[in-house]
């Protein structure tokens, strides 16, 4: 899709079975398990023409593969095919965030206020038609996409399954929590319970593992405007909630992982005139939302609380 951008050179942070600890990776890099011979590991630089891999995909039938700019729209269109439906918005019970949100004593002509309506039936290639006539003369945003980040050392997860986020309580019961309406998402890291035989894992052992759930759908659910960023932060200063899920399958002690850091961020989204796919914009940092609780934010001394 992004036939103009490819490996950018950076500092891996971490070592893998053929870098080294913070060692440069770019686009020579040994893509480690894929092998082109009995001795050697593809490289990012050697597939970046596909045709060299000898295969193909469905998608690429009747294409003219010269031409990389149409080849990047028609997939853009599949994809966007591929992942959403009709039903995308249309499913979320709650109200639909506005695509600007306007006082109502001073309209301005050239935008359009969405409501349920305007999304129930539409596909995403309707929808975006929606949102880029209506949004096209400004640059403010038509949502805005809100993410819980999950961030702790791999020397604290080895006990840990799962970490679990939710919107307005924990269950009681461990057994159905997944499948209950407050449930919003897991993070799962992939972590070796035996660490000390492992190699890499002790090499590692400081290493910060990520995770991100998205929750825009759970608050839309919740009835809430998710461009209303006030009332969102408020929202989930008193409702947003995390357990720790252990390998035995009971809930752990949130206070025994020492480095977790849970806290908010949001995304704001752009729908460009002629957009087939939406342009996510900047992250936003809400760290005050999660201060003082554990495995929340910690505050630093000095700086703003929303740093």
């Amino acid at each position: 899709i992004h036939y103009q951008q490819w490996v950018s050179p950076q500092n891996d942070s971490a070592a893998t079975w053929v870098t080294k600890r913070r060692s440069l990776v770019d686009e020579n890099t040994p893509l480690a398990p894929f092998w082109k011979s009995q001795t050697n590991f593809w490289t990012s630089a050697q597939c970046r023409d596909w045709t060299v891999l000898h295969y193909t995909y469905p998608e690429f039938d009747g294409l003219q593969m010269t031409d990389t700019a149409a080849v990047s729209k028609a997939i853009t269109r599949r994809a966007r095919d591929l992942y959403y439906d009709d039903n995308t918005f249309s499913a979320f019970s709650g109200s639909i965030p506005t695509v600007l949100a306007v006082p109502p004593a001073a309209p301005q002509v050239g935008f359009t206020t969405l409501t349920s309506a305007t999304f129930i039936g539409r596909t995403v290639s309707g929808l975006w038609s929606v949102l880029t006539r209506a949004g096209r003369s400004s640059r403010l945003p038509e949502s805005i996409e809100w993410t819980v980040r999950i961030r702790c050392k791999q020397s604290d997860l080895y006990k840990t399954g799962s970490i679990f986020i939710f919107l307005g309580g924990i269950p009681s019961d461990v057994n159905t929590c997944t499948s209950d309406e407050r449930f919003a998402g897991s993070y799962d890291p992939f972590v070796n319970p035996y660490p000390l035989g492992c190699r890499n894992c002790v090499q590692n052992v400081d290493t910060v593992l990520e995770g991100f759930i998205h929750i825009t759908a759970d608050l839309i659910r919740q009835g809430l405007d998710v461009m209303d960023v006030g009332r969102v932060k408020d929202y989930l200063q008193q409702n947003l909630k995390w357990a720790v899920w252990t390998h035995g399958g009971e809930y752990g002690r949130v206070e025994d992982l020492k480095s977790l850091e849970v806290t908010v961020i949001d995304s704001p989204i752009y729908g460009p005139e002629g957009a087939d796919i939406p342009v996510i914009g900047g992250v936003r940092k809400h760290n005050e939302v999660t201060f003082d609780k554990p495995g929340g934010r910690v505050r630093v001394p000095g700086y703003p609380s929303a740093t």
